[in-house]
């Protein structure tokens, strides 16, 4: 199941900033609040919701 996104460029400044901490998150806690948070980097977001169940929705 491979899932192709085409993102805007804007979200790789959102994604530098943010990658580490939500990585974290979503490896370590893998939690609703996290998911959302990490749902505004689109660039990772398939690849690291596809264990958080709660938002996936491809």
């Amino acid at each position: 199941m491979d899932a192709q996104v085409n993102i805007p460029v804007s979200f790789k400044g959102i994604c530098a900033t943010n990658q580490l901490f939500v990585a974290l998150c979503i490896f370590v806690t893998c939690d609703l609040i996290c998911c959302l948070f990490h749902f505004a980097c689109l660039e990772v977001s398939l690849m690291k919701l596809s264990t958080c169940g709660e938002l996936v929705t491809i």
